[in-house]
């Protein structure tokens, strides 16, 4: 069986290294569930516990790939994309960190428009910045 059909990941989203690659399916399973409980039940409440929900697992992902940076010396090899990643990790955190603040507050958050944003926001971050590091660490690993 291959990495991406164990983390149940279209082949495009694939990056070699199978700690990521089963995060990601995690994630894309989270947002799945968020869109389906959201359709359902998108009060403040609850729509606050699904924020928090992606939130906490969105950061323990990014420490995991940030730690894997770290390990292969990805900053000192490749500076500009090391801190492009860091920074987009940072920007999507406080992104939905923001919409956990307008839940807690009661105002009205569009989840459809929500689910569009993780969705693509994991699209474009896995197929570019992710498999740009996958590709560093596997060609790291190679004796």
């Amino acid at each position: 069986m291959s990495t991406s059909e164990k983390a149940g990941l279209p082949e495009d989203y694939v990056t070699g290294i199978e700690e990521i690659d089963r995060q990601h399916g995690n994630l894309i399973d989270l947002v799945g569930e968020a869109r389906r409980t959201l359709h359902s039940d998108s009060s403040p409440a609850r729509l606050g516990a699904v924020i928090r929900e992606l939130l906490s697992y969105s950061i323990y992902h990014f420490e995991t790939e940030e730690r894997l940076m770290r390990q292969y010396g990805y900053a000192q090899a490749q500076p500009e994309d090391a801190e492009l990643h860091i920074r987009q990790h940072r920007s999507f955190s406080q992104q939905v960190a923001k919409l956990q603040e307008e839940a807690a507050a009661h105002r009205q958050v569009d989840t459809t428009e929500l689910i569009r944003f993780l969705l693509e926001w994991i699209d474009r971050h896995i197929r570019q910045t992710d498999r740009k590091l996958a590709g560093f660490i596997l060609a790291e690993r190679k004796p």
